[in-house]
């Protein structure tokens, strides 16, 4: 008779417990590794077209004020009679760093702010030293800014890091996406080209990078971008 014959039916139950048990630790632990932190799956996952299309109601709702180094600035809400809006990249930085053992994601942007009418170009990267990880990521958008921000995201597995960006809509850019006339993607470098259209003039949206790497999420800080005509 061998060993585990002879063991009883309550001992059988309990190791047969214990297995199961160990799985679902296993198998929950890789589910939740591969799970966005909460509150980004909330956020309306879109492709960068539409992210970057709002509807004229959210333009209504941002017109009135935009942020800027002075207390809020009044703009019209487009071109106007010899009017003109000079554009701004402006960084955002939460009062700590993501703390990680890799170099964080970054957004680089080239050239001038943008101007209705005119290419303009904006690289963002899954980390701020080469080479680039070919890791998954994610461009967080929105035309409104974060009320009460920036969000410290440590109590949702991202210590040290902020949220700058209102959580209504995320780009995925998943390793090996297929290029668009917006988005290219070579290894952890995404390009993305954007011509503003009329109805953007003297607007404003934001962006961030949310990155996936080998130890968790990460984020980068976040731009501000207010469009010129």
């Amino acid at each position: 008779m061998s060993r585990y014959d002879s063991w009883s039916v309550s001992t059988r139950i309990v190791v047969v417990m214990w297995v199961a048990a160990f799985l679902l630790v296993v198998i929950g632990g890789c589910f939740r590794a591969n799970r966005l932190p909460k509150p980004f799956q909330a956020a309306a996952q879109m492709q960068i077209e539409d992210a970057l299309a709002p509807s004229v109601r959210q333009h209504r709702a941002v017109a009135a004020t935009v942020r800027d180094d002075l207390p809020w600035l009044e703009i019209p809400a487009g071109p106007g009679p010899g009017g003109v809006t000079t554009g701004h990249v402006r960084e955002l930085y939460g009062r700590t760093v993501c703390r990680s053992s890799i170099p964080l994601p970054c957004i680089v942007t080239q050239g001038s702010p943008p101007v209705v009418g005119f290419d303009w170009v904006c690289t963002f990267a899954t980390s701020s030293c080469p080479p680039y990880p070919d890791w998954d990521c994610w461009i967080l958008l929105s035309h409104q800014p974060l009320e009460n921000g920036p969000i410290d995201f440590t109590p949702y597995g991202m210590p040290g890091c902020w949220l700058h960006v209102s959580l209504d809509q995320m780009v995925p850019v998943p390793v090996g996406a297929a290029p668009t006339g917006t988005l290219t993607r070579q290894g952890g470098q995404i390009t993305m080209h954007y011509t503003p259209p009329p109805i953007m003039a003297g607007r404003m949206f934001w962006m961030q990078l949310l990155v996936r790497g080998e130890t968790g999420f990460v984020s980068s800080s976040a731009i501000e971008i207010l469009v010129g005509y």
